[in-house]
């Protein structure tokens, strides 16, 4: 029997922009497309904010430009987000064995596809680095690579096509939570545009 498809959003605010970057969090949570065939619509979902201090401890690393980048005005309410989640954030070593864990039981259960903004060239070999740093001899990649797949691409796709999408104002930008929900609308719209659903 065939495993049920799970569609999985995925995003993750760091410092950096290189594979060792301090990660500030991540967020992940399923989502449907509508009209898909064998796709589990089970909600499940995992979000970690990540203590800067044990990150530096595990000698993550921050870059000039992402910090300037978080200094912006217009991004001080994210930045005060972030901040503020700090103070009940899990140790860097926590959050990536509790990643891998529940990365490893999806493959298990489902065929997972791993959508992000960039996904195969950020997010995911940021959170590869992270989690075998943590795990060691014994970390076996949890995707493989026809499973990731990009936001921008379909999004891209369905403008050619003549989409005009309407951006969500939900939630404070860059914020990983956030971020998913809003990546999850546009991809939905994305899908529905090129699918001809209403």
């Amino acid at each position: 029997m065939n495993k049920k498809i799970l569609n999985l959003m995925l995003d993750i605010e760091t410092i950096g922009t290189t594979v060792d970057s301090i990660i500030l969090s991540y967020d992940f949570f399923t989502f449907e497309l509508p009209g898909m065939d064998n796709q589990s619509n089970e909600p499940i979902g995992i979000g970690r904010d990540i203590s800067v201090f044990s990150s530096l401890v595990a000698h993550r690393k921050s870059d000039r430009s992402t910090e300037d980048f978080w200094a912006a005005p217009e991004r001080e309410a994210a930045m005060n987000d972030i901040m503020e989640f700090q103070k009940n954030a899990v140790p860097f070593a926590q959050a990536m064995n509790e990643l891998y864990e529940f990365l490893n039981m999806l493959q298990d259960k489902f065929t997972v596809y791993y959508w992000g903004r960039g996904a195969s060239t950020f997010d995911l070999p940021i959170l590869s680095h992270a989690m075998r740093s943590v795990v060691g001899e014994s970390y076996k990649e949890p995707w493989q690579f026809w499973q990731i797949m990009d936001v921008r691409s379909i999004v891209r796709f369905a403008k050619w096509c003549g989409l005009k999408p309407v951006k969500s104002t939900a939630g404070i930008e860059h914020t990983a939570s956030t971020d998913v929900k809003n990546q999850i609308e546009e991809i939905k719209q994305a899908w529905c545009f090129i699918n001809g659903l209403d």
